[in-house]
């Protein structure tokens, strides 16, 4: 992998701008990093390795914050449930790494426009508690997507946004939920990788942390500090156009 100076400012610019958007409405770090990050020339299965070393760091520190608010026992089941389908994404990962990089960046950008979609349309009354196959099918879609493009949470983030939880135990659920199946997919990772590959991987998603926490601390600060609507409204419209000109782009 030979990356010159653009490239690598690409790469840092991907990883910052995903977390300001993370932070702010909370979610599609991997959906705007990762065809940003193929951009720049590595593969999908790179791509995805770095983001996810970046969202391992973020979600334990922001467990460790929230633990004492997040229901341990009752999501464990949950978590491993979710765990067991991140291979059956992983193989279907391997399937697509196959296509050219066009039209993966096309695939993102369907994807994305589909969330931004579902997130507009997806207004519930939040309650105590939701029917247990809502929760099973957003734990299913949500294994099968981190394992396939690395991007575990919409589904989760819908589901969450279906309960009356307070802020603390809502961020420290889908921290607890992504942190096992982040670990084995970064197994599965390590397994299919080569020793160069893991080391070149491993640096720039080392590399990368510092920009994932700046990246959203500022999305964090803006969400908070600024009237929530306008700012949502300013982030989709972007990432409107961001996946049009992912799906358009040759």
């Amino acid at each position: 992998m030979d990356l010159g100076l653009f490239e690598l400012t690409i790469i840092g610019l991907a990883i910052f701008l995903s977390s300001i958007v993370q932070g702010a409405v909370g979610f599609a770090v991997a959906l705007i990093a990762v065809p940003l990050l193929l951009q720049a020339g590595l593969d999908l299965s790179q791509s995805i390795f770095v983001v996810l070393i970046c969202g391992f760091v973020q979600n334990g520190l922001g467990l460790r914050q929230t633990w004492s608010e997040t229901p341990i026992r009752q999501l464990t089941g949950w978590a491993v449930f979710r765990s067991l389908l991140v291979p059956v994404g992983f193989v279907l990962m391997r399937y697509i790494e196959n296509y050219s990089k066009s039209e993966l960046r096309q695939l993102f950008g369907m994807i994305l426009i589909t969330v931004i979609c579902l997130q507009l349309v997806f207004r519930v009354k939040p309650r105590p508690s939701v029917h247990w196959t809502w929760t099973t099918l957003a734990m299913t879609i949500s294994g099968v997507s981190q394992g396939m493009i690395g991007t575990p949470g919409p589904p989760i983030a819908f589901w969450v946004m279906a309960h009356d939880w307070e802020s603390k135990r809502s961020r420290g659920t889908m921290y607890f939920l992504f942190l096992p199946g982040s670990l084995l997919q970064m197994v599965l990772l390590l397994i299919v990788f080569d020793w160069q590959t893991i080391r070149e991987s491993s640096l720039i998603g080392i590399c990368g942390i510092p920009l994932s926490f700046a990246g959203a601390s500022i999305g964090l600060w803006v969400g908070n500090r600024f009237d929530r609507k306008r700012i949502r409204l300013a982030i989709i419209t972007t990432l409107v156009l961001l996946s049009l000109a992912l799906i358009l782009a040759p």
